[in-house]
């Protein structure tokens, strides 16, 4: 997705949470979804700082997931001084 806005002349930021506290298995019951086996998950490292890769890559190893809306959208953007 963010290679698409490119190309389009848009670049696109993304947030993280500062935490893994935040993560949740990837087998709970109204989740259930679970990491695709290839490395980094078959995602494009290209598309992330090496924060957010080390950030996904422990969620990887933990076999956790962060729930997006589960999140407090104006928290992260003010902890990544986006507003």
């Amino acid at each position: 997705m963010k290679r698409i806005f490119k190309s389009k002349g848009v670049d696109v930021k993304i947030i993280q949470p500062q935490t893994h506290e935040i993560a949740i298995d990837v087998d709970v019951k109204h989740h259930n979804s679970k990491w695709n086996e290839n490395e980094f998950s078959n995602l494009k490292k290209e598309d992330f700082s090496l924060t957010q890769i080390e950030f996904i890559n422990q969620l990887i190893i933990d076999n956790k997931w962060v729930e997006e809306e589960s999140l407090d959208l104006i928290k992260l953007l003010k902890a990544d001084n986006i507003i």
